[in-house]
């Protein structure tokens, strides 16, 4: 072969070369392109769904946590003693929900006197007050219910001396019995919808004391106490998203990174084909987030009684339910947890609970003076539930640790704040997602 003819064939076989490393290169780019998580776009960018405008939306969902007043003369300096050090971050958009409110029905009479029924007390005994409340008696087992003649929210109670004498009968059930009767006894008011799942994972137990006076306070265990309080936790979806959408396991492992749980799978009917959904659920919470809306109060058994077996340990029910939608309305952008934190230190936050180790947060607040407050947990996102009627289920940060008293002595404290950023709110912006199941590209 002549000099000419090598330097052709180096050249020829050099463009090959390049050719090819240009190719492998360009495959490499669409595979690792195509393995990219696809984030629905309603999660990089909020939809402001909820309401038309951002001022309605502005109106009706943003809220106001009352605080537990602490000792004026309080230094209450902050902390940071996270285990990393820092402020752990957050998805900064999530969903929000609308609370499906009941007006009074005029069937609302009919349907308090069936849940009467259910409760054990006689349906034809109804008394009625000027400011709509269906109220019963049942003098045989000393209790009394009221019910809420709008919204079928009720409180049953039954009276302290009664109670008291059921002490004798022996040590109150233990936490899965008292949760096993609670739920069931909830059940039979057929007012809980399916789409709240109470499950015993979700729900908290407190033993009780009675006072002398007849107030309540907590137990310091199973033999002292002669009730348990059962409280039942609903959740919500914070971010929903398809298990066929393109790089969907990616996602899940950065979501669980960043919210430290694991997604729940759940199926919906789309155009007539199942669907599943991977969901991160995050708590409903009450100013307390160791109480609920709900509670249902279990006790001894009489052995003689003709209520039903649930019923007859049954003692006090505090029943206040504001459905909720099950689909969120929208999705809104967040503060970052920084700017949380920072807006606390500046005593911006709600204190919600403040208490001494192992102290009786049930009997009531007694005003603190605090030296310091430690942040020593990761901050959490929980939706935010009002003892009262509210139109929105809305996001809020907590902030958690350690707070040493001016006598020496430690405790517990949680610090509320609200999550979404109110002030760079928009009017409903409109994304168009495919709903084509067998598209795996689309978010649906």
């Amino acid at each position: 072969m002549t000099l000419t003819e090598a330097s052709f064939w180096t050249k020829r076989f050099g463009i090959i070369a390049a050719i090819t490393v240009m190719i492998i290169f360009i495959i490499l780019l669409i595979v690792v392109s195509g393995n990219k998580p696809t984030v629905p776009q309603e999660y990089l960018s909020a939809n402001f769904a909820c309401t038309e405008t951002a001022e309605e939306f502005l109106e009706k969902a943003k809220i106001t946590i009352p605080s537990l007043k602490i000792d004026p003369d309080s230094i209450s300096q902050f902390e940071e003693l996270t285990k990393t050090g820092k402020i752990n971050e957050l998805p900064s958009v999530i969903n929000v929900y609308k609370f499906e409110n009941p007006t009074q029905s005029w069937t609302s009479e009919t349907n308090a006197t069936i849940l009467a029924g259910k409760l054990g007390f006689d349906k034809e005994k109804i008394n009625k007050d000027d400011l709509g409340y269906y109220k019963w008696r049942d003098n045989i087992y000393k209790r009394t219910l009221v019910v809420n003649a709008k919204n079928l929210n009720f409180v049953l109670e039954t009276d302290i001396s009664r109670i008291n004498e059921t002490k004798k009968l022996g040590v109150v059930p233990d936490e899965n019995s008292a949760k096993s009767t609670a739920l069931n006894v909830l059940n039979q008011t057929g007012l809980i919808s399916i789409k709240d799942e109470f499950l015993t994972a979700n729900m908290t137990v407190a033993y009780i004391d009675i006072d002398l006076d007849g107030t309540f306070k907590k137990a310091s265990s199973q033999a002292d106490a002669e009730l348990v309080r059962v409280d039942f936790v609903r959740e919500r979806s914070m971010i929903t998203f398809s298990t066929k959408l393109v790089g969907a396991d990616q996602m899940v492992k950065e979501f669980s990174k960043v919210t430290n749980k694991e997604p729940k799978i759940t199926k919906k009917t789309i155009n007539d084909k199942a669907v599943e959904f991977y969901t991160y659920d995050t708590p409903i919470v009450l100013d307390n987030y160791r109480e609920s809306n709900i509670s249902v109060w279990i006790g001894n058994q009489e052995k003689d009684s003709k209520l039903t077996k649930g019923l007859s340990s049954t003692y006090r029910i505090e029943f206040t339910y504001w459905p909720i939608s099950y689909d969120p309305c929208g999705t809104y952008p967040l503060i970052p947890t920084s700017t949380a934190v920072e807006e606390v230190k500046k005593g911006n936050g709600s204190i919600t609970f403040l208490y001494e180790d192992n102290g009786d947060y049930i009997s009531g607040y007694i005003q603190k003076n605090v030296k310091t407050f430690r942040i020593i947990n990761d901050v959490r996102l929980f939706y935010y539930e009002s003892p009262e009627e509210s139109n929105f289920l809305v996001p809020i940060y907590l902030i958690s640790g350690e707070a040493v008293f001016a006598d020496g002595t430690d405790g517990e404290f949680n610090i509320y704040y609200p999550a979404i950023d109110y002030n760079n709110l928009k009017d409903k912006i409109i994304i168009k997602q495919e709903t084509d199941v067998n598209n795996e590209s689309s978010f649906l």
